[in-house]
């Protein structure tokens, strides 16, 4: 902390600039509401225009009540009517299903019965020692006369299959010893009540296979499949050997039964278009000798088709589930009208349903109204209503058979001409359900709602009246808090007393009185603030705390983190002021003051004190551990800095555009020094503050200070340091200081290991999230990723990650409905086992890295925290981003695609992590000649790169991380390739020194930045994409080169350290020492200031690129004032060290903590 004003002036303490401007150090107004405050003017027009606001409020709240009543009765109305569609639907749903279900069982029952006759005169064949169709059962007729009332046919036939010549002969050597069935069957049909067809004992029998011309020839090659076992007898030609597979429409349906072993239902056959002539005379004499054979009151001109079961030979087995093995002998052929299928299956009086069957076989079509037992033929047309359209459901035939798994016969053909039934709900169903209620009922709620209207006005306005007295009283003591809380009582009273003087003869509230003070003074003229109000108090002790390391901890942090961290810390602190009575004065940047002794005395003020300061010191370390893993490396490093001094101090307000309260004297002055004189986690004491702690018996409390301290204008002060008491003895820091170099070591890079998972699990849920949102919006019902074991191998398959890397990254292109889809990344809960792994991952990844002072898993964490850091600009860039497609859509294009790929983001800060795995400590030159089989494997090109990249990928790969790479990409092999390739990009990225990756990315800037187009825009925003992502990895790896001064001294020391390390061992053919100096210049201009300047002109990084570049300017001026006297100090370091005699490692653990003793030095 900066205290110009302290050491221009030893005589007043000045927290602000000068009246009217605004510093970047003021933390906080004495008031903090002045914006918030009214002027008398105010207020009396408040007064003037309350019975108005009220009149407007009565209006308002009558057009309010109007409003709800319309809203409700039309609420009332739709929810009444939408009730009443529900039901309609529930219940044609409900009647849908009885159809179904009725039609399926009719089927199966049909198709049952047919497998079972079928069975008994495959099986009597068997029994009698012939192959069927060569045997007829002697009750025959009998059998097919029943058969044909339960199925509710009409005719019965067999089509046997005779395959050849031969076989031709033996069925016509077969048929006339075998006729006698014709006769049999007439008797039966004479004795048949049932029966209504013509009964004629004169026909011709031919026993020689033909067709409608004539006898087929002798030489006809087949096969032939004549009809046999016909009944009724059919008297208009004769009874048997028709040969149907003549006929087209004939044989595709029966060897279609036969070849796929089950039943065909034929379209109809008793239909034709209207512009057909042959079809509709065909179809004019299937009707003419159906309505012989038909009950009377049957119309045959109804859909009529028949049913081909197929007769097969595995019939010694209950249930056939496959065709292997069995062998089609023929088809067993039912003629029967559609109505009967549906028959009896809605109750009398019910409203009915339309069923419609199409046929994609001559595109034919006809409906039937199903209602009560009887259906009604509405005609070969789609007869659906079409208001209904949406609310039709339809099945194919084949899918109603065995509903309820007891049909044991052979499936229905789901290829062949398949049928598919129609259902919707007719006018009358929805009369049933659908009425004029819902109108009336509103109607009526509508004049009741408004007969309460007038009652419910004037409560509502009562209670309004009864909340604005209310507020109006909160905010009196609103206003009263404000005062309470910025200055004390003693000078509150006296301000208020001050403003009653001036009132006279008129009355003002104490509420406008404060407001009025707190904004009455922005003259400069004597006299012109009133009567001053200050007073001396006598007995005062004072705090100043400073955080040490604040400010280069800042440069390293986002704006958020930097306001976490003071919020967090000062609150905790203003927790303790109130509960031990000390008064907060305020807050500038990371410097607290307080003073206890005012303004109420305390005779104890430097006991009180000492107390507070110990417990602000125990919960500062304790505050500062829990944020580390919210706010990374090293926050739990900073440590507090307190100075206590003892005496009297002129306090009072202070009063100009906002009223102030302040400290003026020497007591303020010399607290200021004690603390800038002061060391990192201790309380450093004046004399007067500890011969106070003596005076009250506190001497075992204080130590004297060895040290010589010299202030100025006081010169040399003898000065304390304030001994913690047992309760305060443990804190971090207390431990830090009392560690050995490798407990402390340990100890930071578990602090690390923790803000590194925390980080990654904050990056993984965004992932987790777009990839529910993708998976949601392709309708792929999948809300998690799988748990599979997707894997891409590195090394192990021979590939190098040099020979990997693309001149373009591409990214996923922008998903609106997925991006209206996705959930707040912070409601996923990553699963318990995931984050375990993410842990033990990054502790693998922690223990890969070597013991160099700069090349180390700390620098591996700084390199990722100003990925995060630059990252959170891109996501929430500082400029006003809009598109017309939505918000979403224009950061996606301000950010190049970058914002809407959260996988691209986690992939570059674990990048970040990994990028110097194994890293030796050396240059690539020189670890191509320590270990040339690397150097031959990389062919001498980014050998430590590939290195960190191959291992990493490694360790990812292994089994005991499944569920974190399934977190990571899912089931996708394209995130998986993305990721990978994002991860070998983003590290070999980091090697700056090789010149074709350099020319690369020169090629790409020029391409993506340049005037002239690319191919489309999608490209431009890749190209941008790629090198945006390339400058954040490389800007991040050297940040301390664009961080505060003292960040980049500790990091610019240790990799200074590792060089000369390096060149002491042999390893380095250059002394550093040698060009350091001059070659750090040299970086900063022509890598560093440039690279700065590009993350500008990439212009997505908002103030982050000015706040680099401006660090790296600062830094190359304070170089090259301080450098060669820098490197004079560090050689002189490392020889000490060198002096020691320590080994190898320990010299490097040495090394790092030298380095960090940078971390101690006050800012």
């Amino acid at each position: 902390m900066t205290k110009k004003d302290l050491d221009d002036d030893d005589s007043v303490l000045s927290f602000s600039d000068e009246p009217g401007e605004t510093t970047a150090k003021s933390m906080t107004s004495a008031t903090g509401t002045g914006s918030e405050t009214l002027s008398d003017s105010d207020v009396l027009k408040s007064s003037l225009t309350d019975g108005k606001h009220a009149m407007c409020f009565r209006f308002l709240l009558l057009g309010v009540l109007v409003v709800v009543a319309v809203v409700v009765t039309t609420f009332l109305y739709f929810y009444l009517s939408n009730s009443e569609q529900a039901d309609f639907e529930d219940h044609f749903e409900s009647e849908s299903d009885k159809v179904f279900s009725a039609i399926g069982r009719t089927l199966d029952q049909r198709m049952g019965n047919a497998d079972a006759y079928m069975y008994r005169a495959v099986s009597y064949s068997m029994a009698v020692g012939k192959q069927w169709p060569y045997a007829v059962q002697a009750d025959h007729c009998v059998q097919s006369s029943k058969l044909l009332m339960q199925i509710k046919s009409f005719v019965i036939q067999y089509f046997p299959y005779i395959a050849t010549k031969e076989d031709r002969l033996k069925w016509e050597n077969f048929v006339p010893e075998n006729r006698w069935w014709v006769e049999e069957c007439l008797d039966v049909q004479e004795q048949d009540p049932n029966f209504h067809g013509p009964i004629l004992r004169e026909y011709d029998l031919v026993d020689i296979i033909f067709n409608s011309t004539g006898l087929m020839p002798e030489d006809a090659p087949g096969p032939f499949m004549p009809n046999w076992l016909v009944h009724p007898v059919i008297p208009y030609w004769t009874p048997y050997n028709w040969n149907a597979v003549v006929y087209e429409e004939y044989r595709v349906p029966l060897l279609a039964a036969m070849d796929s072993l089950s039943v065909v239902y034929t379209p109809l056959i008793n239909y034709a278009p209207p512009d057909d002539p042959a079809r509709i005379a065909s179809a004019a004499t299937t009707n003419g000798w159906a309505k012989d054979f038909i009950d009377n009151e049957d119309d045959p001109s109804e859909p009529l088709s028949a049913m081909y079961y197929p007769v097969h030979d595995a019939v010694k087995n209950v249930v056939v589930n496959s065709t292997k093995g069995v062998n089609a002998l023929g088809v067993l052929a039912f003629n029967f009208y559609w109505r009967h299928v549906m028959e009896e299956i809605l109750a009398e009086g019910s409203p009915g349903v339309t069923a419609v069957f199409k046929n994609e076989c001559g595109n034919q079509s006809f409906s039937y109204l199903i209602k009560g037992s009887e259906p009604s033929f509405l005609g070969h047309i789609d007869a659906h209503d079409g208001e209904y359209e949406s609310m039709c459901q339809s099945r194919p035939l084949f899918d109603l058979s065995n509903l309820d798994g007891r049909y044991s016969g052979r499936p229905i053909n789901a290829e062949f001409c398949p049928f598919e039934v129609t259902l919707c709900p007719t006018q009358e169903m929805e009369g049933v359900f659908v009425t004029n209620n819902p109108t009336i009922y509103a109607v009526a709620a509508a004049f009741v709602f408004l007969f309460l209207i007038t009652t419910i006005v004037f409560l509502l306005y009562a209670m309004e009246i009864t909340r604005r007295q209310k507020i109006t009283l909160a905010k009196a003591l609103q206003a009263r808090n404000i005062v309470n809380d910025v200055f004390p009582a003693i000078i509150r009273n006296r301000m208020l007393e001050q403003e009653q003087e001036a009132n006279i003869g008129g009355y003002t509230s104490n509420k406008q009185r404060v407001k009025s003070f707190l904004n009455s003074g922005t003259g400069t003229e004597a006299g012109a603030l009133g009567k001053p109000i200050a007073d001396l108090y006598t007995s005062t002790t004072i705090m100043f705390a400073d955080v040490a390391g604040f400010t280069p901890w800042s440069s390293t942090r986002d704006p958020g983190q930097v306001f976490t961290f003071l919020q967090t810390i000062y609150q905790g602190f203003d927790a303790i002021a109130h509960r031990r009575k000390v008064f907060k004065v305020e807050t500038v940047g990371d410097c607290y003051v307080a003073v206890c002794g005012l303004p109420d005395a305390n005779k104890r003020h430097a006991v009180v004190m000492a107390h507070f300061a110990q417990e602000c010191l125990f919960k500062f370390n304790e505050l500062t551990r829990k944020l580390e893993i919210q706010l990374g490396p090293d926050t739990g490093d900073m440590m507090l800095r307190i100075g206590l001094n003892s005496g009297p101090c002129t306090a009072g307000v202070l009063r100009g555009d906002r009223a102030r309260f302040q400290l003026f004297g020497n007591t303020v002055n010399l607290a200021s020094r004690m603390e800038s004189h002061g060391l990192p986690n201790k309380i450093h004491l004046s004399k007067a503050t500890a011969d106070l702690l003596v005076k009250e018996g506190k001497g075992t409390w204080i130590t004297p200070n060895q040290a010589t301290v010299h202030v100025k204008g006081k010169g040399v002060q003898e000065t304390f340091w304030l001994v913690p008491t047992s309760k305060y003895v443990v804190s971090t820091a207390s431990v830090r200081s009392q560690d050995t170099s490798e407990g402390k070591a340990s100890r930071k890079t578990t602090r690390l290991i923790e803000w590194n998972v925390q980080v990654l699990s904050n990056l993984l849920k965004p992932v987790v999230a777009r990839r529910n949102a993708v998976q949601a919006a392709q309708k792929n019902n999948r809300l998690s990723s799988k748990k599979g074991d997707l894997r891409l191998e590195g090394a192990k398959s021979g590939r190098r990650p040099l020979d990997e890397v693309q001149d373009v990254l591409k990214l996923p292109t922008f998903d609106d409905k997925a991006a209206s889809l996705e959930l707040d990344p912070q409601t996923i809960a990553l699963e318990p086992i995931v984050i375990e792994q993410l842990r033990r991952l990054v502790t693998e990844i922690s223990k890969l890295y070597h013991d160099n002072p700069f090349h180390n898993f700390e620098h591996a964490s700084h390199v990722a925290s100003s990925v995060s850091k630059l990252l959170k600009r891109i996501v929430a860039p500082d400029i006003e981003v809009s598109n017309d497609e939505g918000a979403a859509l224009g950061l996606h294009d301000y950010s190049y695609g970058i914002t809407g790929d959260p996988l691209t983001q986690f992939a570059v800060v674990l990048s970040a992590l990994i990028h110097d795995v194994d890293h030796r400590g050396v240059s690539n030159m020189q670890l191509g000649k320590e270990q040339p089989d690397l150097a031959d494997h990389y062919n001498n090109k980014s050998l430590a790169e590939q290195n960190s990249v191959d291992i990493a990928w490694e360790l990812l790969m292994r089994n005991e991380y499944r569920e974190l790479r399934a977190c990571i990409y899912g089931d996708s092999e394209e995130d998986m390739r993305r990721f990978r390739k994002i991860v070998v990009a983003v590290v070999l990225a980091t090697d700056i020194f090789d010149k074709e990756l350099n020319d690369l990315r020169k090629g790409r800037w020029t391409k993506a930045f340049s005037k002239d187009p690319l191919e489309d825009d999608s490209s431009r925003k890749d190209f941008k994409a790629t090198i945006v992502i390339e400058h954040l990895i490389q800007a991040s790896d050297v940040s301390h080169t664009m961080q505060h001064w003292h960040v980049y001294r500790k990091w610019n020391e240790r990799l200074f350290l590792e060089m000369y390390h390096a060149y002491k061992e042999g390893r380095m053919g250059k002394d550093p020492a040698t060009f350091w100096a001059a070659g750090e210049i040299g970086f900063f201009d022509n890598y560093i200031i440039p690279l700065a300047a590009k993350l500008k002109e990439c212009n997505v990084f908002g103030v982050s690129s000015d706040e680099y570049l401006n660090y790296a300017l600062e830094n190359r001026e304070e170089w090259a004032r301080k450098g060669e006297g820098i490197v004079e100090d560090l050689k002189k370091k490392y020889t000490a060290i060198e002096n020691e005699g320590s080994s190898s490692s320990q010299m490097l653990s040495a090394l790092v903590e030298s380095a960090d003793d940078l971390d101690d030095i006050s800012v």
